[in-house]
């Protein structure tokens, strides 16, 4: 197994906390008594989540798609392919 097996670990999970990590801050902004220093991505993103949670009510493509990040089978970028993202921010709801 040898000695560097807690660094190998830590390598492979790193994206997956990183992700889990990134998505648990960002939200964190959507209440005002949050502080700190924030991006106008932050903002943006925040927005474009409150569209996609309203939309995966009634469009099971996005729904599927978002059950899939959140059970951390895909990778939260994931819902920001062109269909995904399309099926988001199209008119309507």
């Amino acid at each position: 197994m040898g000695g560097d097996f807690a660094l190998r670990f830590f390598d492979r999970v790193q994206t997956v906390v990183a992700d889990a990590s990134n998505v648990a801050i960002g939200s964190d902004f959507q209440f005002s008594r949050t502080t700190g220093p924030k991006s106008f991505a932050t903002d943006l993103m925040n927005r474009y989540f409150t569209r996609l949670n309203r939309k995966v009510q009634t469009d099971g493509r996005l729904a599927d798609a978002f059950n899939r990040v959140v059970i951390m089978e895909a990778r939260p970028n994931s819902l920001f392919r062109p269909g995904i993202m399309w099926r988001v921010l199209k008119p309507g709801f």
